[in-house]
């Protein structure tokens, strides 16, 4: 159980900052895409300060989906072409394999479900209407960072309620019996802390709740949870093409059943292209 004290949002918060679970060189870039002063030179710097976000990032600027007739053989040029977005986005996926990988399976499970999420986001998001789709794309990421973080601080406890009640908003109401607040909460104050725009954390304090056929980023989330469920779950892309073209709060978003098809059918690239 957490200790006296520590029975709030900023006492677990301290508590994994403490752990040190994520990357120094993912923090470094979260703080230069925050600072309105930062140049792209800045990006660059903190990019290369780890060997292995280098790499990743290298390796994103030239996927196949960018379309390059020539391939990106220098960090500069690849932090050039994503841009502040981009490279956010390879940072953000970094942290939240970091955290995976301290918390054990049901971690695991949770940050494969964020890279689908966030890759459904990646693809459909400039397709949609009225969706700030790179920012989104990293909330999509972190959807589920408060999860994973109290499957990290309070392991039993956290995965005993899952067990229990489901990954919903069931999950949430037990949670703030159980510890005093819930993951979606710990996320987004996390997020806040961390350097996410309030927009985004906001997204990510609600995820659980009902959507409004008006809020066209959070129908698009929630319209990701999902595919990225059925994704996993190893549904044909025919049918999780269906199940998105006729998701009770797609209609704003403007997207077609072609859309669709094309997004499921290359999230799995997408998918790979992230993980670290």
């Amino acid at each position: 159980m957490l200790a006296p004290g520590q029975h709030d949002l900023d006492g677990a918060l301290a508590r994994i900052n403490q752990l040190g679970v994520f990357p120094d060189a993912a923090i470094r870039i979260l703080d230069v895409t925050q600072d309105p002063t930062a140049q792209l030179t800045d990006l660059e710097r903190a990019v290369a300060s780890d060997p292995v976000l280098s790499a990743r990032v290298l390796q994103v600027a030239n996927s196949p989906l960018y379309g390059l007739s020539q391939s990106i053989g220098t960090l500069s040029r690849a932090v050039q072409m994503l841009g502040m977005d981009g490279t956010r986005g390879v940072a953000f996926a970094l942290a939240v394999s970091a955290v995976g990988a301290h918390g054990g399976p049901l971690c695991h499970e949770l940050y494969l479900h964020a890279l689908a999420s966030a890759s459904v986001v990646r693809l459909a998001g400039p397709l949609a209407n009225g969706v700030h789709s790179g920012m989104l794309f990293v909330t999509a990421l972190v959807h589920n960072l408060g999860l994973q973080l109290l499957l990290i601080l309070e392991p039993e406890s956290s995965r005993a309620l899952l067990e229990r009640f489901g990954h919903n908003a069931m999950l949430t109401k037990a949670e703030r019996v159980h510890f005093g607040f819930d993951h979606a909460q710990l996320g987004a104050e996390g997020m806040r802390q961390w350097g996410l725009p309030d927009p985004a954390a906001e997204l990510i304090a609600h995820h659980h709740d009902p959507v409004a056929k008006t809020q066209r980023s959070r129908a698009l989330l929630a319209i990701a949870d999902d595919v990225a469920d059925a994704i996993l779950a190893g549904d044909t892309v025919a049918g999780i093409a269906a199940l998105a073209s006729d998701h009770p709060l797609g209609a704003p978003l403007g997207l077609s059943d072609v859309h669709w098809m094309t997004v499921v059918d290359q999230v799995p690239e997408v998918m790979s292209e992230l993980t670290v």
